[in-house]
Formats: C-alpha cells, sequence, structure tokens
C-alpha cells in the first residue's frame, strides 16, 4: 500500500509543476470551488485499489463556497475478495485551506451498502454462495486535490467499514476496515 501511494504522489508532481498562475504569485484557480462564490454543482469520478480488491466511485451533489464544503450522494462499485458490493451514501467534503493550487480534505461517506448474490472467496474447492442483502455502510477518507482551470485531480485514502465484512478477535467480531488508495477528477 505505500508503494502504491508514494507511485500516486509521484505521479501527481507533474501536474503540480505544470499548474499555472497569473504572475504575481496568485493561482489563477485558487481553489476547488474554481473560484464561483455561488452554491453550485460538482461532481467527481475516481477509482482506485483496496485490500483484496478495487473500487469505482462517483458523486454528485452541490459545493458551498463560503464554507469550503461539498455536500452530496455517492455510488460506489466495490470488489473485496470475490464480493460485489454497491455502496449508496450521503457524501460530504471539507477543503482546507480555503485557498491554494493543492488543497487538502476529510471527508465521510455514510449509507447501504449491498452486497450483490453470488460466490465469493475465489479460492480452489470453496464455494461459498451469499444471497444479496443490505448492510449500514461507512468510509471515512483524507486526501488532497490539485486544482488546475475547470477541474481538480483528487488523490486520497479512505477505510471502509460496515457489518458485512467482520474479522474475528479474541472477544468476538468487530467490523473489519477495508483501506484503499485512489485517483481521480473532480469537476
Amino acid at each position: 500500500m505505500k508503494k502504491l501511494f508514494v507511485l500516486l504522489l509521484a505521479l501527481s508532481l507533474p501536474f503540480a509543476v505544470m499548474a499555472k498562475d497569473d504572475g504575481d504569485g496568485t493561482a489563477v484557480r485558487p481553489s476547488v470551488i474554481h473560484g464561483d462564490t455561488r452554491i453550485h454543482y460538482m461532481g467527481s469520478v475516481n477509482g482506485g485499489m483496496a485490500f483484496l480488491g478495487f473500487y469505482l466511485h462517483t458523486s454528485h451533489g452541490a459545493v458551498f463556497p463560503k464554507e469550503n464544503l461539498y455536500a452530496g450522494v455517492g455510488l460506489d462499485y466495490n470488489w473485496l475478495y470475490g464480493g460485489n458490493y454497491i455502496d449508496v451514501t450521503a457524501h460530504g467534503k471539507w477543503f482546507y485551506p480555503w485557498r491554494g493550487r493543492v488543497q487538502g480534505y476529510i471527508g465521510l461517506q455514510a449509507g447501504v451498502g449491498v452486497i450483490l448474490p453470488g460466490y465469493t472467496h475465489p479460492e480452489p474447492d470453496v464455494s461459498d454462495y451469499y444471497p444479496a442483502s443490505a448492510a449500514f455502510v461507512v468510509t471515512p477518507g483524507l486526501g488532497f486535490v490539485i486544482n488546475f482551470g475547470k477541474v481538480s485531480l483528487d488523490i486520497g485514502a479512505k477505510c471502509r467499514f460496515s457489518p458485512d465484512i467482520t474479522m474475528g478477535t479474541g472477544t468476538g467480531y468487530v467490523w473489519a476496515p477495508i483501506a484503499a488508495l485512489g485517483i481521480g477528477l473532480i469537476f
């Protein structure tokens, strides 16, 4: 996972170097808000590697420029160790600092995760069939964006928690954290 994160960071450096300013040191596009002062549409798409799988994500909603907040609805497809999951969540992000070519963010998704019916654990001589079921899912996230003219490059990490994936401990079962690293675009 560390190597993947370092690779994503290294791939983002040329974008940061090529980003332009207006000559007096201020950014042409100072933030992920893209200079707009009104509440307006914002969307994102990204994908990445999860522990024992991968994910694809899209989110669409509104950004509140004065608060530097995004609120929307997210849709995720997760392939985790042979299981197919669809998550429908409320999605929020807070960007900091208010201005900057590079901004950090903290995010949260919370909603319903549905495991699609089928076989999981792709191993020889194992046939675990699971019927469709739904469960609560929460996914905190952390990352940064590199802002360009009309889009922003999004590089982040998140961790999915749900009672449909558990791990045993000495005292019982707990929700297993499914860590993921991804890259995408905010528009």
